[in-house]
């Protein structure tokens, strides 16, 4: 008889997967009815992040205003900083706004409060370690460990002034000892899936050319060391492991990281969400160990008719 460990390992789940919306009232309205489509079965919604168009201003009252909308979730949620709402504040367009106050905004409204949106059972937020970042969270789902990381678009704040640049660098420490971690459990519990969510398309494509790019263009890459890590992660595990993001605003679930000969990473696979200006579409994915492939992903809809 299967014990209840070995029972739980095997236990499928269902969730959500939005972002890069919504970037202006209308979208507003209509991520309320794309929150009220998900059907019960789904656990939880991830957000990746963008809560805002880049040209919209970072002030309080719009921040406030696109976490309320995100609160009245009727799943619990989860929410990861985008680079629109905190990253890119300092842009004339969006305000001219300090971005680590914007980011210290975020953190107060979503991780720091008790309150909507309500979180998945058993999250943990990285500020209860030596990091004091509470934007990166993980939890377990049936038969996976989920994790998110501050990973934002504009090439993860590597182009930026110094105080950027440090806080870059701090960052990637603090995204690197909160993956590396995650991975650890999944691998002690043998934990047959893990689901890591950013928001930054991570460039992949990048490495499929980096025999001809020389070294000046790959220091330039802001996601080029995140890649290493997460090649070196994934291909020591025995997990299958599904990486989620936003940034390019075009659905895709494919195979992205290469070996050596160009072949896909078997137990690799990546999903990008909707975005803005497709704001009524979602993304269902399940994660089901007992099924050959284990991952299901499928878009919705919501109908854009009037009522």
């Amino acid at each position: 008889m299967a014990s209840d460990a070995d029972a739980a390992s095997l236990a499928p789940t269902t969730f959500a997967l939005i972002g890069d919306t919504p970037y202006n009232p209308l979208e507003e309205r209509m991520l309320a009815r794309v929150l009220d489509d998900i059907d019960a079965e789904v656990a939880f919604v991830i957000h990746v992040g963008d809560v805002k168009s880049g040209w919209e201003p970072c002030s309080d009252a719009l921040l406030a205003a696109r976490h309320d909308v995100l609160a009245a979730s009727r799943h619990p949620l989860v929410y990861l900083p985008g680079d629109n709402e905190w990253l890119d504040c300092a842009r004339k367009s969006a305000g001219g706004f300090d971005p680590m106050d914007r980011l210290e905004l975020l953190r107060d409204l979503f991780f720091r409060r008790p309150g909507p949106p309500s979180a998945p059972p058993g999250l943990q937020r990285q500020h209860d370690t030596t990091f004091d970042f509470p934007e990166n969270q993980r939890w377990r789902s049936g038969s996976a460990i989920f994790t998110t990381l501050n990973l934002p678009g504009s090439n993860n704040g590597a182009d930026d002034g110094p105080l950027l640049q440090r806080q870059h660098a701090s960052r990637a420490a603090a995204n690197e000892a909160w993956l590396r971690s995650c991975f650890a459990i999944a691998d002690a519990e043998r934990l047959p899936a893990v689901v890591i969510a950013v928001h930054a398309d991570p460039g992949f494509e990048r490495d499929h050319r980096s025999s001809w790019l020389p070294g000046a263009a790959r220091s330039r890459d802001g996601y080029h060391a995140f890649r290493q890590l997460l090649r070196e992660l994934v291909t020591s595990s025995a997990a299958q492991v599904l990486l989620l993001h936003g940034d390019s605003h075009q659905f895709r679930a494919d195979q992205p990281m290469h070996d050596a000969r160009g072949r896909p990473v078997r137990n690799f696979h990546r999903v990008e969400c909707f975005g803005s200006p497709f704001a009524s579409a979602w993304v269902r994915i399940s994660i089901d160990p007992r099924r050959d492939p284990p991952l299901t992903v499928a878009t919705r809809r919501v109908e854009t008719s009037a009522r």
